[in-house]
Order: C-alpha cells, then structure tokens, then sequence
C-alpha cells in the first residue's frame, strides 16, 4: 500500500519506523521513493539496534562470568 493511503494515525508514525524505511526502499524501484533517505534510515536503525543488542551481549556476558 503507497504511504499517501495510510490512515491519518499510522501516516503520521510511519516515516520513523523501519518498515517504512523497507516500503520507501521498495517504492523506490518502482520509481516513487527516495532510496537514499531509506537507505540512510535502515542503516541508522541498524546502527542503533546494534548497539543496544552489543550492550545487552556485554551485561550478559558480565552477569555469566564475573
């Protein structure tokens, strides 16, 4: 579904969640999305949620072996 159909609720969180970012990536092939911006949101997210799971690696492996 093209992002301009969303329900006014959904559109207006949509561009921050990374299943947007996926949607705007594939719109792109078809020529109605900005692959740039939705690279550079997924690599973000990644980013993120690589440091988050690195943390939770660390206190895991602290609270095992210490």
């Amino acid at each position: 579904m093209p992002p301009k159909y969303l329900p006014a609720f959904v559109a207006s969180i949509s561009p921050y969640l990374p299943t947007r970012q996926f949607g705007d990536l594939l719109w792109s092939v078809v020529g109605e999305g900005n692959a740039s911006r939705a690279v550079m949101g997924l690599a973000l997210y990644t980013l993120i949620f690589g440091f988050i799971a690195a943390l939770g690696y660390r206190r895991d492996e602290r609270k095992r072996y210490a």
